[in-house]
């Protein structure tokens, strides 16, 4: 059983690495607040992922009440804690939600909180700790406290998603929302217990732990491949449709260069203010192109413009 464990835990790590790797492939070069958010998001949770292995590898080769330990697991802490944060910020800037300095100091503060009773929390108990025993849960008190907050993205998610315009971001995020909410109940355990106690046969009883987080986390990376290989699949499907499309919709329509550039940055889900800061023009400026390309199209719509410009 426990090398089962170590098998799912590096697993889960290798499986991190790459759907990480992946993840920047795919959207860093959208170059926008959210796709920030997003990866920043999935990097502390990635290194979160490989915190944890390096604790669980390092706790039988180091004396119990080792320092390595206390910082190995103060570290982990600290990427809960960046995970947390910028998952807040993806959801504020999918909603719309706080876009201003006072909404972004909110966060700002929570961040620095967090990270100020972990920080004390690691003194207190590295200066008090027994000579000869890691206590497991010197943490707990903050964790506690970690586990509130962070039901807080999800609570703003399930209160302001209407104000999410572009439907497939939408579902993805509810899914991968109800995910992390079913997932959520193990991850608290997992934390405050430490393991779950197989027993390894009926004579011995010897105990052996298993955390569950890989078995969340695999879940997780799981779904992040699936959409992420989807979502590329049907964007090179569509890119081909497109290029071939565009120049006939383009020439047919009297179509210019910048205003192609804001029909294509819709396409991807952007919203106005999204596709200003990506072209470096304001969002009045993006307006008025979008009142332009109206009336030379006769589109009514956003939708009836994207299906113009693909089928025409």
């Amino acid at each position: 059983m426990q090398y089962l464990f170590q098998f799912l835990l590096v697993s889960c790590l290798a499986v991190g690495v790459v759907t990480t790797v992946f993840a920047f492939a795919l959207f860093f070069r959208y170059k926008s607040r959210l796709e920030y958010c997003f990866l920043t998001f999935l990097g502390f949770f990635t290194l979160r992922v490989f915190a944890d292995t390096m604790l669980f590898f390092l706790f039988p080769l180091l004396p119990p009440a080792d320092t390595l330990l206390y910082v190995a697991s103060f570290l982990s802490r600290i990427t809960l804690v960046g995970t947390l944060v910028f998952m807040t910020l993806f959801m504020h800037q999918l909603t719309g939600l706080f876009q201003t300095a006072a909404g972004k100091g909110v966060v700002s503060a929570l961040a620095a909180a967090l990270f100020l009773l972990y920080t004390a929390q690691f003194i207190l108990d590295l200066a008090s700790r027994s000579a000869a025993y890691l206590d497991p849960y010197f943490f707990l008190p903050v964790d506690i406290a970690f586990y509130v907050l962070a039901l807080y993205p999800f609570l703003v998610f399930f209160l302001f998603s209407r104000r999410i315009k572009n439907i497939t971001i939408y579902k993805m995020v509810r899914t991968f929302i109800i995910l992390i909410l079913a997932a959520f109940p193990l991850l608290i355990l997992d934390d405050v217990f430490g393991s779950v106690l197989v027993l390894i046969g009926a004579a011995r009883q010897e105990p052996v732990p298993f955390r569950l987080f890989p078995l969340c986390y695999l879940m997780i990376y799981a779904f992040f491949l699936r959409s992420g290989f989807k979502n590329f699949v049907n964007e090179n499907r569509l890119a081909g449709v497109r290029s071939e499309s565009s120049r006939a919709f383009v020439e047919h329509f009297g179509i210019t260069a910048r205003e192609l550039e804001v029909i294509e940055l819709m396409r991807q889900g952007l919203r106005n203010r999204e596709i200003a800061a990506k072209l470096f023009i304001s969002t009045a400026t993006v307006k008025n192109h979008f009142h332009n390309i109206f009336e030379k199209t006769g589109a009514v719509n956003r939708v009836e413009l994207i299906r113009l410009s693909v089928y025409s």
